[in-house]
């Protein structure tokens, strides 16, 4: 079941590109932690926000239970408090309770939007890290969307995970036998201190039993999985590449996965490092899309060291639109790197995921390779419209 705006959703999508009331000025929208049962009309806050009657919203399991799973609706009242009313059924359940994270986004209605230079914002556990808007008319990119995971660091006793704009990567551990370090966040919840995949999250490295033995952590999943850690050798214990998720054409669509931590029994300097983050999600709606700039999604590289994190996986790029341009290369979401002093590596991150619906035509090219669909039922009506023109309504 779906309402994602495609010709096969179970219930059109039928208010098209929105009015256009947001102008052409960006502006940060309301986001906020939420719940809902399936085929309900009311969603719950986690706190009262910046929301309004007759906005335009996405909804999305971020982590837990149903990740990956989202919608298009219409807030009908209860703007501005706990309870919001919508104009259309749930299409999923969603949870907002400990590992369990949904959230609903804002998504303003521009006419003629260049937003400039602008970050996803922050995830702080809860919301955060999903660029959304609908665009009336065209949207111009000619600065810099950053999406990108932030790089792990290294030290000599703990390697602090990349954290800040999507899920975090792993803590890197050093010291005394069997010292376990963290997993990346992944699809399934927060970071944790294993070897196995934490989801979509790369799984940390163990320590071995004595002075020098170690294990690189895995990289963060999302289009695949991410690659294994590295043991270079000794009886550590590596950790566990992040799990597949999503599909190609994002009607399951999730972050990248964060890498997990590296580990080694060590006195020495510099010798492990955390992992790193994974890219973020932007999701651009418009009847036509001008990119000239970049949208970066790329996952964060591991910090610099002999034992290492795993890179984050990119993150997942949605566009949905009359007609495209769209460059070449300028749309990136590459997995991040495990950034090794020696030999001893962590796993690399999976590639994110590129996908665009369109009804007439797009040309340009990105990294990973864009998947795409023609679509005819993304017109200025909506799902709607197209219904109509086949009963030879409209």
């Amino acid at each position: 079941m779906s309402r994602q705006w495609r010709s096969d959703d179970t219930d059109s999508w039928k208010e098209g590109f929105g009015p256009g009331d947001s102008g052409s000025t960006y502006s940060v929208p309301a986001n906020e932690g939420c719940s809902a049962s399936i085929t309900t009309k009311t969603v719950t806050l986690a706190t009262a926000g910046g929301f309004a009657n007759d906005q335009l919203v996405l909804i999305h399991q971020t982590r837990g239970t149903g990740a990956g799973n989202w919608e298009l609706n219409k807030i009908v009242s209860g703007g501005g408090t706990t309870t919001l009313t919508m104009k259309y059924d749930t299409m999923n359940a969603y949870t907002d309770s400990g590992n369990n994270q949904a959230q609903i986004i804002e998504m303003k209605s521009y006419e003629g939007v260049n937003p400039g230079s602008i970050s996803a914002p922050t995830w702080d556990g809860s919301k955060g890290l999903i660029l959304a808007w609908f665009d009336k008319t065209t949207t111009t990119i000619n600065g810099t969307l950053t999406l990108k995971g932030n790089n792990g660091s290294a030290g000599s006793s703990t390697g602090a995970g990349g954290n800040g704009i999507a899920f975090d990567g792993g803590d890197g551990k050093a010291g005394a036998s069997g010292i376990q370090a963290y997993s990346g966040e992944g699809s399934v919840g927060a970071t944790v201190a294993q070897t196995g995949a934490n989801g979509s999250g790369g799984g940390g490295g163990k320590a071995g039993s004595s002075i020098g033995q170690g294990g690189g952590g895995g990289g963060g999943g999302n289009a695949t999985a991410g690659t294994n850690g590295n043991t270079g050798g000794t009886n550590g214990t590596l950790g566990t590449g992040g799990l597949e998720v999503g599909n190609a054409a994002l009607t399951s669509m999730h972050p990248g996965g964060g890498g997990g931590g590296g580990a080694r029994h060590t006195t020495g300097t510099n010798e492990i490092s955390g992992g790193g983050a994974g890219g973020a999600m932007a999701l651009i709606f418009a009847s036509d899309i001008i990119v000239s700039g970049t949208i970066n999604l790329d996952g964060g590289d591991s910090g610099n060291a002999y034992w290492n994190g795993g890179g984050g996986a990119g993150g997942s790029c949605l566009l949905k639109c009359i007609t495209a341009t769209l460059g070449s290369g300028l749309i990136t979401a590459p997995g991040g790197l495990a950034v090794s002093l020696g030999t001893n590596r962590g796993g690399v991150g999976s590639v994110g995921r590129i996908h665009i619906d369109y009804s007439k035509s797009f040309t340009g090219t990105t990294n990973p390779t864009i998947d795409s669909t023609l679509d005819t039922t993304i017109t200025a009506g909506g799902g709607s419209s197209f219904q109509m023109l086949m009963m030879g309504i409209g």
